[in-house]
């Protein structure tokens, strides 16, 4: 087969906001923004096989909303002449970014605890993730392409358990012209993006954007994109391998993501056409069983008592931290009663269904993307039966909180009162959604 039937562009277009916002992801505490420490981005990967185009897109946002993925998928098909289930788009899911969504249930009744999105803001990243896209698809040139995998064992562990499930591989998908110059590198990392907490005042793409930096400077010449996606995060987190909750520590794992892409992507064989594919299929969650008030706040009561003696005994850090987001989960908890009282509940879950698992084959490598955050487990039930899945979250949408497993509801835990659609039939309903999708091509 001619090489020049392969094609790839990339490119990236920032979408920082200007002047001080609401930095979104820790609802307890009032955080603006006094800076910018690396700039948001939306960057952009297109390939074309000679019949089949695909186009994915990573924002640097904590949520990329069902309200403007639809909108820029669609613009995108229309604009590109290609079908919408080949354009993915996703957030990174940094908490040091502005507020992306226009209704949540946090912000129901006289007892907000969350900002709104700016609209015009949201707005702008639609405009802006659509030229992205269209950028790249307009720098596309003959190409070659490699898959490997690097090791993101070090970023992080299962947050709530060190020694719990986790995926430490980390798919990687790089392009490059016939030059031998790279065009782009697409990476998907399971791994939440929270070095920075709530006393980080500066806008960051956490460690993923200094990771992008690090490329930048040392194998992505000429700004040349990193496209970013999480992976299957809902309980994996930085929390048990950083030494404190810093700028230093989000630059140490920041360039030790971007050495082990590095690593990966100089010791590959580059390929002169992979075959292309993508599919997705539709579901619905059902909706989450809420308690009562005096139910919720009687539970309130119990973790923040748990809190204290953890407090006074001067438990591990580590420990208190996983506390203080069950507290932080059981304020939230009720939170949701109340916007259920409100009839909110209900609202949203109607606006964010139906989700859609989206599947992009390139070549032997399957990139699953499922909307929200989800646990970890869920993912690896599907690696089980295909070795050569990969998982993305946060794409195409988002679920107003978690799915999480049965552990998790049972410990109480914060991702469980975090969540509108109930677990774990939720994430069991996505799993065989896409083992249905994903047996359409193996039978």
């Amino acid at each position: 087969m001619n090489q020049h039937t392969f094609l790839a562009g990339a490119a990236q277009v920032d979408i920082t906001p200007q002047g001080s916002v609401p930095l979104y992801g820790y609802p307890m505490v009032p955080r603006n923004s006094s800076g910018v420490n690396d700039p948001l981005l939306a960057s952009a990967l297109y390939l074309h096989d000679g019949k089949q185009s695909l186009l994915m897109i990573g924002t640097d946002l904590i949520y990329m909303t069902r309200q403007m993925a639809v909108p820029i998928r669609k613009q995108l098909a229309q604009r590109l002449d290609m079908p919408v289930d080949a354009i993915l788009i996703t957030a990174s899911h940094t908490h040091s970014g502005p507020p992306t969504r226009l209704v949540s249930w946090m912000n129901s009744g006289k007892s907000s605890m969350c900002h709104v999105a700016d609209a015009d803001y949201c707005k702008m990243v639609i405009e802006r993730s659509v030229q992205a896209g269209c950028m790249a698809a307009k720098n596309a040139v003959p190409a070659q392409v490699a898959l490997t995998q690097a090791d993101g064992s070090e970023l992080g562990t299962n947050r709530r358990h060190p020694k719990g499930p986790s995926i430490p591989q980390m798919p990687v998908l790089a392009a490059r012209d016939l030059a031998g110059e790279l065009i782009g590198v697409m990476v998907v990392c399971s791994m939440h993006p929270t070095v920075l907490h709530e006393d980080s005042t500066l806008i960051s793409g956490d460690f993923p954007g200094l990771a992008r930096q690090y490329l930048q400077a040392n194998l992505l010449k000429d700004g040349k994109p990193l496209v970013y996606h999480m992976g299957a995060s809902g309980n994996q987190s930085p929390r048990h391998v950083v030494k404190a909750n810093t700028m230093q520590e989000c630059h140490r794992l920041g360039n030790l993501l971007g050495k082990e892409i590095q690593k990966a992507v100089t010791h590959v064989e580059w390929q002169d056409h992979l075959p292309l594919s993508c599919k997705c299929a539709e579901f619905t969650l059902p909706v989450r069983q809420i308690i009562d008030m005096d139910t919720a706040k009687g539970k309130l009561i119990e973790v923040e008592n748990r809190l204290k003696t953890l407090r006074d005994s001067n438990a591990p850090v580590t420990t208190i931290r996983t506390a203080e987001c069950d507290w932080f989960g059981a304020i939230e908890r009720v939170q949701m009663v109340r916007a259920k009282m409100d009839g909110l509940i209900d609202k949203l879950a109607e606006e964010n269904m139906p989700g859609i698992v989206q599947i992009l084959g390139v070549g032997e490598m399957q990139l699953v993307c499922w909307p929200g955050e989800v646990f970890v487990e869920f993912a690896i039930q599907v690696m089980e039966q295909f070795p050569q899945v990969h998982v993305i979250t946060c794409a195409n949408g988002e679920l107003q909180g978690y799915l999480v497993t049965e552990q998790a509801i049972t410990e109480d835990a914060y991702e469980a009162n975090n969540a509108i659609f109930a677990s774990p039939q939720g994430g069991q309903v996505i799993v065989q959604t896409t083992l249905e999708l994903l047996k359409v091509d193996d039978a």
